[in-house]
């Protein structure tokens, strides 16, 4: 008998979508698989070119210790398509593990650090997460807030045209007002940090900041720092550290950076000429990367 009306009926409209169905659900992961390959074929070529730029620097005398990173674009943690993985002559598996020359697994949105030391000869590839996931920073915190809300701007220094407060200070009767307004996640947690300036001009007031904890090195060394001006803007400078002492009845102390003329004009010198950050986040990665080119022996100093 034959149908009067052209056209399919429901059953087959349902066998349709079904067959559909199936085709789909074994070409999509098949597609994702070969995109993933892709992205981690391409993280490869980023990296190895990498390696074969720092290895080349350090054998022209560049630096002793060179660092670079990798941002991925892979989107799966581990490697998917690959077991076995080569770089410059370094040979990688799954069961290895962490070695030598080999730390980690590459993670979704992660990083590539390659390290080069000319003297041993060696490159180390640690492969981490991203900034974000892993940072214990809130780089959207004021650092000025501790200083702003510790009330020593209306008390302690409301007389004053001078000021230097050292967080290595002993004995310092303000150092312990300020750290109770230092926020949980703040970069002032970590290394080392003085205010400076004028309490009574906003925009002669300086916050430096250091990774480096100045009680483990000596006076007259030469360190990297961060410095954040009153206005919200910040600079990455270097500091040389100064042996200080509050009175005979205290410890000497070795501060972020020296006394000098007792103005706060002195401090303008240290940002004249340098790049400006608008964020802390800007500056924190600038930072990060002189630390690692310039300053090496400072570099597991870095907060992660």
């Amino acid at each position: 008998m034959k149908r009067k009306n052209k056209g399919f009926t429901l059953v087959e409209i349902i066998v349709v979508l079904l067959i559909i169905a199936i085709l789909a659900a074994i070409a999509i992961p098949a597609c994702q698989g070969y995109l993933e390959e892709s992205r981690e074929s391409h993280d490869l070529i980023n990296v190895r070119a990498a390696c074969t730029d720092i290895i080349a620097m350090g054998k022209t005398g560049y630096k002793t210790d060179i660092v670079k990173e990798v941002e991925l674009t892979q989107k799966k943690n581990d490697w998917q398509a690959f077991d076995s993985v080569t770089i410059a002559g370094i040979t990688h598996k799954k069961s290895d593990g962490d070695t030598d020359n080999w730390k980690g697994i590459p993670k979704d949105g992660g990083v590539c650090e390659i390290s080069y030391n000319k003297e041993k000869n060696t490159v180390v590839f640690n492969w981490k997460g991203s900034k974000t996931e892993e940072s214990t920073i809130d780089f959207s915190s004021n650092l000025h807030s501790a200083l702003n809300n510790s009330g020593l701007l209306e008390n302690d220094l409301k007389k004053k045209s001078f000021f230097e407060i050292d967080s290595k200070c002993d004995g310092s009767t303000m150092v312990p007002k300020l750290i109770e307004q230092i926020e949980n996640k703040s970069l002032l947690n970590h290394g080392t940090w003085a205010y400076y300036g004028n309490p009574q001009e906003k925009t002669e007031r300086y916050l430096f900041w250091t990774s480096v904890d100045t009680d483990k090195i000596n006076a007259n060394t030469q360190i990297p720092v961060i410095i954040s001006t009153a206005d919200g803007k910040f600079y990455i400078s270097s500091s040389t550290t100064a042996r200080k002492r509050k009175d005979s009845a205290h410890k000497p102390y070795i501060a972020i950076a020296p006394t000098g003329s007792g103005n706060s004009s002195q401090y303008k010198s240290y940002i004249t000429g340098k790049d400006q950050y608008n964020t802390l986040e800007e500056a924190y990665k600038a930072y990060a990367n002189v630390v690692k080119n310039d300053y090496p022996k400072y570099k597991d100093t870095l907060p992660q």
